[in-house]
């Protein structure tokens, strides 16, 4: 029997990672399920891609753009965005030629998750899957930003979201019944909508795990009950939400002079962070990494009492949905996708005000070191939940009903390029 033809365009791809790039790499291997599959990615992703095992049905295409467009930097503030932009621009181009040889069927826009951004590929005509994307929570306004930097960043984001989705690409997706546009949560669902979407549907955080990750996650090292040792990981950004955990690690210190804080990776926060480290005189309770391979991290998430996660919106879940799977409790806030990825397998802390946040959390830190019973108990409905509600086997079966749904409806005529 002949395959159907699908496209994914996937500007961050890495095996086995997480964030956008892990998710790049599980639209790839869903596609190959029941698909001849193209994959669009940025080239500086061809040295991991071709030294992991891949299906032998996807075709991989590297799309090279310089690593500064203008003043800005991949990497730096706003700079992977302008990067993403423009190396979609010069992506279509491959997308196009593709398709005029191969006549594909289906399309996929699958990492860089931002719900705003305006992509192109409905412009070739053929149904497309726009999604899962994140990004439609807003910070809580406890937590608004404080400082003249975050509240420019914050501007820039909010008219970013607003110029993306007035331009003519954007428009053209959420007009399409052949587009289906998903959404990770329900708050960004409702943005879609407000501004036109026909077809929005929500999804789930997308990260995932197959058997074999499951399986594996449970093999790291566990933690030494009567330790008192908490972690925190990602990128370091205002809305991360790390100094937060410090300050209510601090609280904890108070009251356990033998408690630890690992705090791993790197940011344009770092420096703040580790100067408020010292200030607060934990240099002998906090060990600050930066940047760590992923084994490393996992390693460090295993040994954790618990995974301190105080993230002012987050949507993609993909700490939380990891340390569950490896057996670690994880302690964050009410906000973003956070309560509906954790359930009631995880530590949710309201949002009132800064002050009463950093007690809360500081206050079930050190609740979670002490309570061994309830700590199990968490971890047992943790690792219950990741095989029920975040295997690779479920999201498929989403992707394969998005697919079908696109594929019946009416398709839009071709449109010539444009920006």
């Amino acid at each position: 029997m002949t395959r159907s033809k699908m496209l994914v365009v996937a500007y961050d791809c890495i095996p086995n990672a997480g964030s956008d790039p892990g998710l790049g790499w599980q639209a790839a291997q869903l596609a190959a399920r029941d698909h001849q599959t193209w994959v669009l990615t940025k080239a500086s992703n061809r040295a991991a891609i071709e030294a992991a095992q891949t299906p032998p049905n996807i075709e991989w295409v590297y799309i090279h753009l310089p690593e500064k467009v203008g003043p800005l930097q991949t990497g730096a503030k706003w700079g992977d965005t302008v990067h993403c932009y423009f190396w979609l621009r010069r992506a279509m181009r491959a997308a196009s030629k593709i398709h005029k040889e191969h006549g594909l069927d289906i399309t996929q826009y699958a990492s860089f998750s931002a719900f705003w951004m305006p992509v192109p590929l409905v412009r070739l005509g053929v149904p497309h899957i726009f999604g899962p994307v994140t990004g439609g929570e807003w910070t809580p306004e406890a937590l608004a930003p404080r400082g003249f930097r975050a509240r420019i960043d914050d501007l820039i984001r909010r008219t970013l979201q607003e110029l993306g989705m007035r331009t003519p690409n954007w428009r053209r997706m959420a007009e399409s019944e052949s587009t289906v546009m998903v959404a990770a949560t329900p708050v960004t669902a409702n943005r879609l909508r407000a501004a036109g979407a026909k077809n929005a549907v929500v999804f789930r955080p997308p990260f995932s795990l197959d058997t074999a990750q499951i399986e594996q996650a449970r093999r790291y090292p566990p933690s030494d009950p009567d330790s008192v040792r908490f972690v925190m990981s990602g990128r370091q950004l205002h809305w991360k939400g790390h100094q937060l955990g410090i300050e209510a690690f601090a609280q904890v210190v108070a009251a356990r002079h033998d408690a630890h804080l690992d705090l791993i990776g790197t940011g344009p926060e770092h420096d703040r962070l580790v100067k408020l480290v010292d200030d607060l005189g934990l240099r002998n309770s906090v060990t600050v990494h930066g940047a760590m391979h992923r084994e490393q991290e996992r390693e460090h998430i295993s040994r954790a009492t618990a995974l301190v996660f105080p993230s002012h919106r987050d949507a993609g879940g993909t700490l939380p949905i990891l340390s569950m799977a490896i057996g670690t409790v994880v302690i964050a806030l009410k906000t973003g996708a956070v309560p509906a990825t954790l359930g009631d397998a995880g530590v949710l802390v309201d949002v009132w005000s800064r002050e009463q946040i950093i007690a809360d959390l500081a206050q079930e830190m050190i609740a979670i070191a002490t309570d061994h019973a309830r700590r199990e108990m968490l971890i047992e409905r943790g690792l219950e939940r990741v095989r029920t509600q975040f295997s690779l086997d479920q999201a498929h079966d989403h992707t394969r009903a998005w697919t079908q749904t696109v594929r019946s409806a009416p398709v839009v005529e071709p449109a010539a390029q444009s920006a």
